[in-house]
């Protein structure tokens, strides 16, 4: 499903080196009877401490920004070196219009600027890129989302069309990123 909002992007055209959509962790986790589905998530793939911006205007529900751990492999952490709640890293939950939540994930430690509860505008700065978390290189995660039974389902992002433009010009696939490394 598509989200009903138009967005834009977090980063600056000149700051996006490429951009991913079909990476490894992009995939549905399941907790029980909680679906968790991270299929539709783009990668942003910058260098560390550039500035993220909000996609769209919204209200801060959640940050996280204390973790220092790193973990830059293919598969997924061991749960005895990274717990599930930080392999996102540091991030900023967003809430929007429509009942849809976008996430900016893998940000620098004591990056993130804005607080729970502030409304912050389109374009905003919400703090920096980081490689926090299951994260191979320096990127922001991009997640629009709406709340399912307990999890989340993933959203295709319908984004600006000067974005879209960009989104395809600088898009690779994972295969493509493997070889850069």
């Amino acid at each position: 499903m598509r989200t009903k909002n138009i967005y834009r992007l977090p980063l600056k055209e000149e700051n996006i080196e490429y951009v991913i959509k079909d990476s490894p962790g992009h995939k549905i986790y399941k907790e029980g009877t909680i679906i968790y589905d991270l299929t539709k998530a783009i990668d942003f793939l910058c260098k560390e401490g550039t500035s993220v911006n909000a996609a769209l205007e919204g209200k801060v529900i959640v940050t996280f920004n204390n973790v220092t751990k790193n973990w830059n492999k293919e598969e997924e952490p061991p749960k005895d070196y990274m717990k599930q709640e930080e392999q996102d890293g540091n991030y900023v939950v967003l809430k929007h219009d429509n009942g849809e939540l976008s996430i900016y994930s893998h940000m620098k430690k004591n990056s993130v600027i804005v607080k729970e509860g502030e409304y912050v505008t389109e374009g905003q700065e919400i703090g920096l890129s980081g490689n926090t978390g299951w994260s191979i290189k320096p990127h922001v995660h991009l997640m629009i989302h709406k709340k399912n039974n307990g999890g989340f389902e993933s959203l295709v992002p319908k984004f600006e069309k000067n974005a879209e433009k960009i989104i395809n010009k600088k898009l690779i696939i994972h295969k493509e990123f493997q070889k850069l490394k």
